[in-house]
């Protein structure tokens, strides 16, 4: 079996510095059904899904639904993990700023909800660096109608496109080799 390329990013020092530079959102931004479905995101990457705190919350945000609900998260987490191309790089659990690839996550989800299958296709591409299969659409249309049915929104984040950059100049040393 594949080895999952989800990574937890450790925030800390200069680290959390340039997270909150480049990364204009926080876990507050992007509202309860984002905030909630991250949480379990998260957890599920750092082996946490058992988690009491995390049961809880989603048998209180879904009822009965929640133990399926977090179950069809932790499939989706999976999927991620053992289906795509790229790293994929998460924020430990507790920490308030976002990755990138977090609001892709997001975004993602918050397509599936609204049942834009274009968006869930363009970003499921993106996340998995491949072409992604209709199961895995239909899982992400399952998590959104599960969130819908009890109310909670996933708001999609703001995403902007950044400019292509230009490629890295390279230099060679053409002098002698050793320590001459």
């Amino acid at each position: 079996m594949k080895k999952f390329p989800i990574f937890l990013m450790l925030h800390n020092g200069d680290a959390m510095k340039e997270l909150n530079e480049t990364t204009p959102q926080t876990l507050q931004d992007l509202g309860f059904g984002g905030g909630i479905a991250l949480w379990a995101i998260r957890a599920c990457v750092a082996g946490r899904v058992n988690c009491c705190a995390l049961v809880d919350g989603y048998e209180r945000a879904f009822g009965a639904y929640g133990a399926q609900i977090l179950s069809k998260l932790q499939m989706y987490t999976r999927f991620l993990g053992s289906h795509g191309n790229r790293r994929i790089g998460l924020g430990c659990s507790g920490c308030g700023a976002i990755t990138h690839d977090e609001m892709s996550i997001i975004a993602v989800l918050a397509a599936g909800q609204s049942h834009a299958l274009d968006s869930v296709h363009a970003h499921l591409s993106w996340l998995l660096a491949s072409s992604p299969t209709e199961e895995q659409v239909q899982l992400v249309m399952d998590i959104g109608d599960g969130f819908a049915k009890h109310g909670i929104i996933i708001d999609s984040p703001e995403i902007s496109i950044s400019p292509a950059r230009a490629p890295k100049k390279t230099t060679y040393w053409t002098g002698p080799a050793g320590n001459a």
